[in-house]
């Protein structure tokens, strides 16, 4: 959460790029944005053990449970990868490295109606410090469980960087393209915030 802009866009700033947090994302590809294989499969292992025994008091076999368990992370990977890489500005992840849709079809689901719903869900959690609007894929969980705040309060506390008004909401490879902005200009004025670097706007606010 440290990373992203309110616009959902990533930090490239040398301040935020030296700092520890910044660092122990250098290893991950998508820089923890998409779910590849390896956290899919985490993902089910965390749940057997804790879903089977529900399932099976609802009168699930084990088989019928397991099952439905895979079913459920599988189209919760392909929704996440679908839209949350993107929205922050990392590349589409391709079927190799995770699941995912097809890109066409990917990129007609961000023109729906949902995916705008879940759009300005996240949005609503980045804005908010990662406090509410948990639920990327199903944000019903969070009106269930009262972590929902809806845009008409979130959106008067954003600081949104200057790129914000004319950012595409998955602008795939953005973060790449600003990295090599920064490295040839010094800045990216786009993430500007009230004319300054967010890093530095935060130190003279404290």
């Amino acid at each position: 959460h440290a990373e992203t802009l309110d616009d959902m866009s990533l930090k490239t700033d040398p301040k935020w790029l030296k700092s520890e947090p910044a660092k122990m994302l250098e290893t991950s590809t998508y820089r923890g944005t998409a779910f590849e294989y390896d956290i899919t499969g985490l993902m089910v292992v965390q749940m057997l053990p804790t879903s089977i025994p529900v399932l099976a008091l609802m009168g699930f076999s084990v088989g019928s449970g397991a099952a439905l368990i895979l079913g459920a992370v599988a189209l919760h990977a392909l929704v996440w990868n679908s839209l949350h890489p993107a929205m922050h500005g990392m590349d589409d992840i391709p079927l190799e490295h995770g699941l995912n849709f097809p890109l066409a079809f990917a990129k007609a689901l961000r023109k729906t109606p949902y995916y705008d719903w879940l759009y300005k869900n996240h949005t609503g959690h980045h804005v908010l410090s990662g406090r509410v609007n948990y639920n990327v894929c199903c944000p019903l969980i969070d009106h269930l469980v009262g972590t929902y705040v809806p845009e008409s309060e979130w959106a008067p506390k954003a600081r949104m960087p200057a790129g914000a008004a004319a950012r595409d909401p998955y602008p795939a490879g953005e973060y790449k393209m600003r990295l090599a902005e920064r490295l040839a200009s010094g800045m990216v004025a786009a993430e500007l915030v009230n004319g300054k670097e967010l890093e530095t706007l935060e130190l003279v606010e404290a």
